[in-house]
């Protein structure tokens, strides 16, 4: 039987003021320019961003499923019992001390969690570090985990479970994921295959306009 945790999916910082922001990261901006110049093509007059309908819940709920699905194939390849499904998307009202964070549920056997564990303890002395660096508080952050890695010990018991809070599994897979692996969230790029026309309501719309015209 497998253990199951639910916890945040690693590596992901969140869609506000981040690469993925659909408003910031340019996507609209390069579909807009595309639709322009088809109505140009057509004499039809220009549109703007105001026009177009986007669905961010739908993009967003789309771009979480893809997250977890990636996580779940890159870790595959070093836990073979991994399974990662997502749960949802949980934003804060407002972005001045936290950001947006996939809920997930990840499930394995005992043996890849035997790996995980032997990882940290193969990289005990960078995994102290990293922890310091990540949970120690100062002025304008307050760590809601310890920076003591006999803490951390004590709270995942000897990291091969994790029955008080299990975001403390969430961060060792992020250890896991970009001290040892090499990974971040920017990897996920070749991975995402979700184009914004796709969630533009209206899209349909407008190209049924140049059809018209056409006709």
């Amino acid at each position: 039987m497998k253990n199951s945790f639910e916890t945040f999916a690693p590596l992901f910082n969140g869609f506000y003021c981040t690469v993925w922001d659909l408003d910031q990261n340019g996507e609209i901006e390069s579909e807009l320019e595309y639709i322009n110049e088809q109505r140009d093509k057509k004499g039809l007059p220009p549109v703007d961003s105001d026009q177009l309908q986007i669905n961010y819940k739908g993009y967003h709920l789309a771009f979480c499923e893809k997250f977890c699905d990636w996580l779940h194939s890159e870790l595959s390849y070093e836990f073979e019992s991994i399974e990662i499904d997502f749960q949802s998307l949980q934003s804060p009202r407002f972005y001045n001390f936290s950001t947006d964070s996939i809920n997930c549920e990840v499930k394995l056997l005992n043996e890849d969690l035997q790996k995980i564990r032997e990882i940290i303890y193969n990289n005990r002395s960078e995994f102290e570090s990293w922890i310091k660096d990540h949970f120690s508080s100062c002025d304008g952050f307050i760590s809601f985990f310890s920076n003591d890695f006999n803490v951390w010990k004590a709270e995942t018991n000897d990291f091969f479970n994790y029955p008080e809070d299990k975001q403390y599994f969430g961060h060792v897979l992020q250890f896991v994921l970009s001290e040892c692996l090499g990974m971040s969230e920017f990897d996920f790029y070749d991975y995402k295959e979700l184009y914004i026309s796709e969630f533009i309501e209206n899209f349909d719309e407008l190209t049924e306009a140049l059809q018209t015209s056409a006709a």
